[in-house]
């Protein structure tokens, strides 16, 4: 285990990281695990924000705050069970590209306007505020 402290060049340590590990009490959207999983990591996490949401469905590990023994024992299988590792960080990975690469995100901002402007209540509205 290795503590890097303040890096300007995660995508170089997580390329070179076997697993990520994110123990938080309080989170949000994390957006160090989904860097993590972008870079096809099998995460650990507490089940906390929106951990769950993320790693549900085979996409990584959820444990409860402070269990550290089973925190412990997930690190170690995943450590010992290196196809389990790989084919979890793949999944993981997949469903990063899929929902929150750019790409992605442009493809669901623009099928938003294209059903907002196909509402014909909203053309009429900017019709009525074009004067």
């Amino acid at each position: 285990m290795f503590f890097a402290g303040e890096r300007d060049d995660v995508h170089r340590v997580l390329a070179a990281s076997d697993i990520f590990l994110n123990t938080s009490h309080w989170e949000g959207l994390s957006i160090a695990m989904l860097e993590a999983m972008a870079a096809g990591l099998p995460v650990v996490a507490t089940r906390v924000g929106d951990a769950e949401k993320l790693l549900n469905h085979g996409k990584g590990i959820l444990v409860d705050v402070s269990d550290t023994g089973t925190i412990a024992e997930e690190l170690k299988y995943l450590l010992t069970n290196i196809d389990d590792r790989l084919i979890i960080g793949q999944n993981a990975k997949e469903f990063v590209e899929e929902h929150y690469l750019a790409e992605a995100w442009f493809k669901k901002l623009l099928s938003t306007y294209t059903r907002v402007m196909q509402n014909s209540s909203v053309r009429k509205t900017i019709r009525g505020m074009q004067g």
